[in-house]
Order: structure tokens, then sequence, then C-alpha cells
């Protein structure tokens, strides 16, 4: 699963350093294209993550399992993306 972060603006990621250690930015490969509603946008690092309607995408390191949802709402600044 993938999260948004809340504090985050379209095409610009606020979450480093310690935030991005337990939410890991869904990073784009070179060579990989977005299409429809996915994006890819440049992280102030100048790593490239993946982006729905522009809002970067996240993991959560504490879904150890398929399927978990740990990281929903959590402090009600994390969303899964549905």
């Amino acid at each position: 699963l993938v999260y948004t972060y809340d504090r985050d603006v379209p095409g610009q990621s606020n979450c480093y350093a310690t935030c991005a250690n337990l939410w890991p930015p869904v990073v784009a490969q070179p060579g990989e294209h977005p299409s429809g509603d996915m994006t890819i946008i440049r992280r102030s690092d100048g790593s490239m993550q993946w982006a729905k309607n522009g809002m970067p995408l996240y993991t959560f390191s504490k879904d150890t399992m398929q399927g978990d949802m740990k990281g929903d709402n959590l402090h009600q600044d994390w969303h899964v993306v549905r």
C-alpha cells in the first residue's frame, strides 16, 4: 500500500530525514514514465518520487505484512491511497 501526507503540497515532498526513514518515498527509477494521474516529482535531494495527482507517495515502514494499513490516518496526516 502507498500513502499520501497532508503536509505535502502538489509536486513537493515535505518528508525528509527521520520522516523519510519511517515513511520511505516511492522512488521512481530511471526510464519509468508517468501516465494518467500518476506523475513523477523531483525531491530536494535530487531523487525522483512517484506521485498521484501531484501528491508524493510513500510506504510505511511498520507495514510488514501484505494488507497492513498501520499508517492510515496516523496523526491525521497520512492516508492510504485508494
